[in-house]
């Protein structure tokens, strides 16, 4: 039986594999997710390894096992539906969501998420558009292209926010610059690494590359 703490080491390393598309996660990566030491991940990576939750391979990284990576899908199907459940139901902002949501994945049972589930209709993505994986932990990890690789004038609907502080968060929403919105690339300026994009038809936003690389859009078919 896994901690909270065990679990959530299990989502983050689920979905550095997936964001780097690599096998086996450095410590350092999980680390600075997780805002603790190198030696406290190790720490940590070899106590899932003796409990068949990781593969840990010294000097090289970890992997999850067909067991870890049940956990990890259980927690991110948990995590997005709570999200959604907050955002639809509750009428919490999107920038509010995720601490709410990191605190109940632990504690609610696998039948109040089906329920809410059902009660949501089975939604396909979360509020920030993470995908939401299905009562048989299948998950569909499609992505559009980050913001930054956009041309001037491309045009395309934003499908993801990922990995975005809440502060910045709370701007992109009140700009419209949210999942589901449609968007064209207004300017970009790869000196100061500025790009600027009209926000279905209302006023420019301008966005940092820092920023928009985690702003996935799915660009308009020609």
């Amino acid at each position: 039986m896994s901690t909270s703490s065990e679990e959530q080491y299990l989502k983050i390393i689920y979905s550095l594999s997936i964001e780097q598309s690599r096998e086996l996660v450095p410590m350092r990566e999980i680390g600075l997710r997780m805002s603790v030491s190198s030696g406290t991940v190790t720490s940590m990576i070899k106590n899932l390894d003796r409990q068949n939750f990781v593969k840990y391979v010294p000097q090289k990284g970890c992997s999850l096992t067909k067991a870890g990576r049940t956990v990890a899908i259980t927690l991110l199907r948990r995590h997005r539906l709570i999200e959604e459940f907050l955002f639809k139901i509750l009428g919490y902002s999107r920038y509010s969501i995720h601490d709410e949501a990191e605190t109940l994945e632990h504690v609610v049972s696998n039948y109040f998420i089906d329920r809410i589930d059902e009660m949501l209709n089975y939604p396909l993505r979360d509020p920030h558009g993470d995908p939401i994986p299905n009562k048989s932990g299948e998950i569909s990890e499609q992505i559009g292209v980050p913001l930054p690789t956009m041309e001037i004038g491309v045009k395309g609907v934003i499908q993801r926010l990922h990995q975005i502080d809440c502060s910045v968060m709370k701007y992109l929403e009140e700009h419209a610059v949210v999942p589901g919105s449609n968007i064209v690339v207004a300017s970009k300026d790869a000196a100061v690494e500025i790009i600027t994009l009209s926000v279905d038809d209302r006023n420019a936003v301008s966005l940092s590359f820092n920023i928009a690389k985690n702003i996935h859009v799915l660009l308009e078919e020609k």
